[in-house]
Order: structure tokens, then C-alpha cells, then sequence
């Protein structure tokens, strides 16, 4: 299969039939089919090939244990097809639903990202795809962000950020340094979602139950708090105490000082991951993200 392949190549070669709209979610392009069993599916065409090996591994990995994660139906370079979630995603009703909804939603979440948590995994932090994909991964969560740390510290000068901004930033990498040293992970690594946005997130028709997760182009194994705080801060979920509640009630954990102070830790770390195009592209300004960082914002 050419690296150049397009999606109509994909629906010519394999003769599937269109069942809807092709769109954008995340790194992808995405349109549904229908496969040779009559199945409905959606069919994923990534920008390069390390992404979908990471996207396939996650449903391999996630797809025959957890309901709500389609299984891979078939892939190949820089293509995916999942099986389709029976729902619709989330991004496209958000923003009609009221607040019972939304808050019905987010503990249906927590439920879900619990089990995704609890699933069996290997003893590294980083990435999930196949080794001979080009795999990065660390015994050690220590190793696993001191690495990124280095990472930022050296493309900072890459990026055309402001003087304050480059000064707040550097800052706050020192920062994270010298709480890495005494930071222990109360949990050990899991398999991370990512980037847990709305796009991902598929809702069953009444809007209040999450049937799916796709777009696992982010997906990592690290503590489950990188999850959770990717969605808490990035998505802005966080600023509204009702819905951080309701995500805690369906995750069952209850959040404490200690809880709310490895937050912070790890929405600063996302964030800077965000800022730096580690979790692809996102909705959070640049401004936003360098606020994330510091250790003085608000959490």
C-alpha cells in the first residue's frame, strides 16, 4: 500500500461502502462504512504510520476486554477500521445538552475511564505500539518525565514564544524537575487514553451514557491521574466543581488534598505535553497552556 494513500484509494480496494460524512477527529481523518460483513465500522486514515500502529495497539489492547472501546476490524500503513460505536460523539451535541445531562455524561465517564485503567498491562511508562514501531519506553515514570522535561527544555528555543513566556516556561520545567525528585506515583502505570476529548467521547442517543472511545492517538501507558487531568484541564472540565464531582463519583475516588495536589502535577505536565504538540492538536489556546503550567494557576 502507497504511503500516499487516500481514503477513496481505501474504499476502492477494499470495497467498502460509504455510510456517512467524512470528518476530522483528532489526528485522522474518519469516515463510516459499511465492510464486506455488512458491518458498520469507521475508518481511519492517519498522516503517518507510528500513529496508527499507537491507535491500533490501544484497540487491540483495550477492544476484546472494555465494551466501550471498538476492536479493530482490519489496518494497514497509516489506516485503521474499528468497529463503530452505537452512539454519536460527544463534540456534536455538547453543547446542547443541559446540565443534567452533561453531569450524567461525566459520571458515565468515570465509569468507563476506571475500567480502562484496571485493564492488564506491561511494567514500562510511554508508548504502547509495537515495539518494532518505533516504541519510547521507561522502567521508571521518573525516566518517563524526566525525558520530557529534557524534550521541552531543548525545542523551547524552536518555538517563537515571547521572552516572559520563554522566561515563565523555563521556570516552570525547573519547577517540575525539583518536585520529580520527590514525586512517587501512588498508582503504577495503566493504559492512558491520552487525550480525552470530546471528539473521542461517543454518547448513546439519550445523551447521558458514554458507549465509546476512540482516537487513541495519544495512547500511553503512564499513571491513570494523566488521564484524568488531560480531561479535567485541557478540556476545561475542571472549572466547574459539579462536573469534577460527578467525573470523581463514576471514577468511585474521592478527592482529597492529595489527590487535587498530584493534579496539579500532572495538569502541568499534560499542558506542557499539549503545548509542545505531544498530545496533537487541542482546543486550549496557547495562552491557556502556558497558564496550565505554572504552578501558581488555579486548580
Amino acid at each position: 500500500m502507497s504511503v500516499d494513500v487516500t481514503i477513496d484509494d481505501l474504499l476502492d480496494q477494499f470495497g467498502w461502502d460509504v455510510a456517512g460524512d467524512a470528518t476530522v477527529e483528532g489526528a485522522a481523518q474518519r469516515i463510516p462504512i459499511k465492510v464486506e460483513s455488512g458491518e458498520d465500522a469507521l475508518l481511519y486514515l492517519y498522516a503517518d504510520e507510528q500513529t496508527a500502529l499507537r491507535a491500533g495497539a490501544a484497540h487491540d489492547k483495550a477492544g476484546e476486554q472494555l465494551f466501550a472501546v471498538p476492536e479493530r476490524l482490519a489496518s494497514g500503513p497509516r489506516w485503521l477500521v474499528v468497529q463503530h460505536p452505537l452512539g454519536q460523539p460527544l463534540v456534536d451535541v455538547i453543547d446542547t445538552l443541559q446540565s443534567s445531562a452533561k453531569l450524567a455524561v461525566l459520571e458515565s465517564l468515570g465509569q468507563v475511564l476506571r475500567k480502562l485503567h484496571q485493564l492488564p498491562c506491561d511494567p514500562f511508562c510511554g508508548d504502547i505500539a509495537p515495539e518494532d514501531g518505533g516504541a519510547e519506553r521507561w522502567l521508571t515514570f521518573s525516566g518517563y518525565v524526566a525525558h520530557h522535561l529534557e524534550w521541552f527544555s531543548e525545542n523551547m528555543r524552536r518555538r517563537s514564544f515571547s521572552d516572559s513566556d520563554a522566561e515563565a516556561l523555563t521556570t516552570a520545567i525547573g519547577d517540575l524537575r525539583h518536585e520529580l525528585s520527590a514525586f512517587h506515583p501512588r498508582n503504577p502505570a495503566c493504559l492512558c487514553h491520552g487525550k480525552l476529548a470530546t471528539e473521542h467521547i461517543w454518547v448513546d442517543d439519550a445523551c447521558r451514557e458514554v458507549v465509546g472511545l476512540t482516537g487513541f492517538e495519544c495512547a500511553a501507558q503512564a499513571p491513570r491521574e494523566a488521564d484524568i487531568a488531560y480531561l479535567l484541564w485541557i478540556t476545561n472540565i475542571g472549572e466547574d466543581e459539579r462536573y469534577v464531582r460527578a467525573f470523581y463519583q463514576g471514577y468511585g475516588a474521592a478527592r482529597t488534598m492529595d489527590v487535587q495536589r498530584r493534579e496539579r502535577f500532572y495538569r502541568r505536565l499534560v499542558a506542557f505535553q499539549a503545548l509542545f504538540d505531544g498530545k496533537g492538536t487541542v482546543t486550549a489556546s496557547v495562552e491557556r497552556l502556558i497558564t496550565l503550567t505554572s504552578s501558581s494557576a488555579l486548580l
